[in-house]
């Protein structure tokens, strides 16, 4: 599930210019990619706190705020490091491939 996170960053990165997203829009992100893959998404609460372990890990940093949903993500690593881990496994490369709504 956390690499799918890590999926749902790259495709949010990637196809924008933007340098940091909600924890509510990357949700959606994975979710779309969950959908895709018909693998079943978690509930937002454990998505937050597979986040908060992502950040934990340095892959990403998490802002403050009262509503999880608006904490701001801003991704620590570059989309290429992201990619070319997930090279040769069909699986991570078909999410990689999502396009971005």
């Amino acid at each position: 599930q956390q690499q799918m996170v890590l999926c749902a960053l790259a495709n949010t990165f990637q196809h924008s210019r933007k340098k940091a997203t909600t924890l509510g829009e990357l949700n959606k992100s994975y979710i779309e990619i969950c959908r895709s893959t018909q693998v079943p998404a978690v509930g937002m609460l454990e998505f937050s706190n597979m986040c908060m372990i992502l950040s934990d890990q340095g892959y990403l940093k998490l802002g403050q705020s009262k509503e999880d949903k608006l904490r701001r993500v801003t991704l620590q690593i570059d989309i290429s490091d992201i990619t070319f881990a997930f090279k040769g496994s069909r699986f991570f490369e078909k999410c990689l491939e999502q396009p971005k709504f």
